[in-house]
């Protein structure tokens, strides 16, 4: 929850300098653990639990639930291979470089936000 109301509420492309020069990192890291590192972690805690002989899956009024989000999980590393990496991360690298190349032009940041 905490990765998608940073992804959401705070902008990484606009602050003070010192915001500019992290901010990338930081929206890349909680890019990849929203949509890679926390799904597969429940998929393989799912795994687990399906793999556990003490415990009855198709007993468990849960099991519909746990199917549907492992389904759900298994849908965001897709989302992230065909969808984010392609149109999130490339505008990102892009807007990342333009912004080194008028920096280096003599231009502020600042300047660019706007």
């Amino acid at each position: 929850m905490c990765c998608i109301t940073f992804l959401i509420f705070q902008s990484w492309q606009k602050g003070n300098k010192y915001w500019l020069y992290i901010s990338p990192y930081i929206f890349y890291v909680v890019l990849i653990l929203n949509y890679l590192v926390i799904p597969i972690g429940n998929i393989i805690l799912a795994a687990f639990t399906w793999s556990d002989p003490y415990f009855d899956v198709r007993n468990e009024i849960a099991e519909i639930y746990v199917v549907f989000f492992v389904g759900n999980c298994a849908s965001r590393i897709v989302e992230y291979f065909t969808v984010i990496q392609r149109t999130v991360v490339l505008n990102a690298m892009i807007f990342l470089r333009v912004r080194k190349d008028i920096e280096e032009s003599g231009y502020s940041a600042e300047e660019l936000a706007r």
